[in-house]
């Protein structure tokens, strides 16, 4: 199991999805299955059984399955477009969520000099106390 790059925000994330998305993928299946009258856009059926996959990747491997995440959750905020202002606003804190550990990566600084000595008087206050 791969936990490099694992956040624990996107972790628990990643486990709500595999939770709901996976079992809407069992109930859309059902109701092919059934041959019900009541149908679900296939394109929403996708996006479910993606982040489903994305998800349970994500556990085995953080930076495929985040990225899945990542793309999936984007798609999913242009598939709605502005028919449900509450999905879409959900789905844009999650997406801001998964991207926070890419906004948030701080590289050290990289400097050409060594870092420089403490100075004598501040070693002198040091001594003192």
């Amino acid at each position: 199991m791969n936990t490099h790059g694992r956040r624990w925000y996107v972790t628990v994330i990643a486990g709500i999805y595999l939770l709901l998305c996976g079992g809407f993928s069992i109930y859309y299946a059902s109701l092919y299955l059934r041959a019900d009258s009541a149908t679900v856009a296939f394109s929403k059926q996708v996006l479910c059984l993606g982040m489903a996959i994305s998800a349970a990747v994500y556990f085995f491997n953080a930076k495929v399955g985040g990225g899945g995440l990542l793309a999936l959750t984007a798609l999913t905020i242009v598939a709605i477009g502005t028919t449900d202002p509450k999905a879409t606003a959900f789905h844009v804190t999650v997406l801001l969520i998964l991207l926070m550990p890419l906004i948030m990566r701080v590289s050290t600084p990289k400097t050409d000099r060594p870092s420089e000595p403490v100075q004598p008087a501040l070693q002198d206050r040091r001594a003192r106390l």
